[in-house]
């Protein structure tokens, strides 16, 4: 199992990055208490329905996030409760004793077929549990400082006392070229979903028409595919217009046929 306050200290820092700091507290103090208690035959015979019940949540929530919000909003929302909707794996493990047996989880949950063995279920969940803290934005500028250590945490904990050493040096070396990497894909994520947003636009738009009698003024996104000036309207006087009626400038004018 993970160390002792490693997954209450990724809880914590997923509250406090998504704003579910209240509910992170509430999650982090049942699982680290509960890994005091002693074992429990009956929450292990309920490894099973939790499993189902975890399962159908997780599901569910996907599908109501893809249904009542844009993408990729909506695969942040559910990473984003990922970390609420599983908690019940991790709890009634530690319940039980320690490790579940894998023939007791779901199918889909399950590590293999044709084998039984014991599962640990709380690296996996604190892993889950950093991935839904970086889709929050209250912690940007320190989140990768603190999942860096927590995951150094993880390591060193199983690590050989003879092989911390040469370890730490490495995970120091590791946690500067992934933070390289971590700048770098967060630019480029940005300029990728922008990419998109433009060429989804474009393809339920379809190009501008000249022949049209719907113009696309106030449209958000890009309207003119070109800076040239194919034709200007100059008044040539007052003739033609009716009493009382007052044309307009032939800056206006110019401007609208541009438009247009």
């Amino acid at each position: 199992m993970a160390p002792r306050g490693l997954v209450g200290a990724a809880l914590l820092l997923w509250g406090a990055s998504v704003g579910f700091l209240p509910v992170a507290v509430v999650l982090a103090l049942a699982y680290e208490g509960a890994r005091f208690a002693p074992p429990s035959p009956a929450a292990a015979r309920r490894v099973t329905l939790v499993g189902r019940i975890v399962l159908f949540a997780v599901i569910a929530k996907l599908g109501y996030a893809a249904v009542t919000t844009a993408f990729p909003e909506a695969l942040y929302t559910w990473l984003r409760w990922l970390p609420i909707l599983l908690a019940p794996l991790p709890l009634v493990q530690a319940l039980a004793g320690g490790m579940i047996p894998s023939d007791a989880l779901p199918i889909p949950l399950r590590p293999g077929r044709g084998e039984t063995r014991e599962v640990d279920t709380t690296y996996i969940y604190a892993a889950i549990v950093l991935v839904g803290a970086g889709t929050g934005a209250k912690v940007e500028d320190w989140y990768f400082a603190a999942a860096a250590t927590l995951v150094a945490w993880a390591l060193v904990a199983r690590m050989p006392a003879r092989a911390r050493a040469p370890g730490a040096v490495m995970l120091a070396m590791g946690t500067g070229m992934g933070y390289a990497v971590h700048v770098g894909v967060r630019d480029l994520q940005g300029q990728v979903e922008e990419w998109s947003e433009s060429l989804i636009i474009d393809y339920i738009q379809g190009k501008a028409d000249a022949m049209k009698e719907r113009t696309r003024i106030g449209d958000i996104g890009k309207v003119k595919l070109s800076d040239r000036i194919l034709m200007r309207v100059v008044p040539q006087g007052p003739r033609g217009w009716a009493p009382g009626y007052r044309p307009a400038a032939p800056a206006t004018l110019a401007a609208a046929a541009c438009v247009a």
